[in-house]
């Protein structure tokens, strides 16, 4: 096949425009701490349909503590036992909440709640529609009041009908990914500002 002058200035073009479609865009480095800093980080999974109280997938956590990690942050995780299932179920505010992470890790600087609801919508096309309702607070545990938030929902489509909540979670990873590592960067950029 041989290509016209002008048909290969198009196609050198159009690889060249496709080279600069947003998705190409080099990320924006995160922002570090200064120095390395003990982060107690917990991931709530609640079941809407019963209202049972979990940790998060290991690779959902896995993700979030690789995030934690390149901003110079060192995670703990915090699991999500009977015991902590009680504790959560009895402060049902984030606050609150975030006050117990706090006197549960005394060690920790930050304190990062990850609060997914996930809950069945319906089947469209064949899939099963959940929907995931996140809330993601970072605090300083010193102060609480500097704590910031993000909330967010995740439409997640499964194909099988035996998927639950655990995998319409895992689903949404990517994009919790994305807002804790936002959240972060707000955080860790604001304590480091002069």
């Amino acid at each position: 096949m041989v290509l016209t002058r002008r048909a290969a200035l198009g196609a050198f073009l159009g690889a060249a425009l496709i080279g600069l479609a947003p998705g190409c865009l080099p990320k924006t480095p995160p922002v570090r701490a200064a120095t390395a800093t003990a982060t107690a980080l917990c991931v709530v999974l609640t079941k809407v349909n019963d209202g049972t109280l979990t940790s998060a997938p290991a690779s959902l956590n896995k993700g979030l503590e690789e995030e934690l990690i390149a901003r110079n942050l060192t995670p703990s995780l915090v699991e999500i036992d009977a015991a902590a299932a009680d504790a959560f179920r009895a402060r049902r505010s984030t606050p609150q909440r975030v006050e117990w992470l706090v006197n549960k890790r005394a060690d920790a600087a930050l304190i990062v709640l990850v609060e997914a609801q996930v809950e069945y919508y319906t089947q469209i096309s064949g899939r099963f529609r959940w929907t995931v309702d996140v809330r993601v607070t970072a605090s300083p545990a010193s102060d609480l009041s500097q704590a910031v938030q993000s909330e967010f929902s995740v439409p997640v489509a499964l194909q099988y009908q035996h998927e639950r909540e655990e995998v319409a979670l895992e689903e949404a990873g990517p994009v919790i990914e994305r807002q804790v590592a936002s959240v972060l960067d707000q955080l860790v950029g604001g304590l480091s500002a002069p």
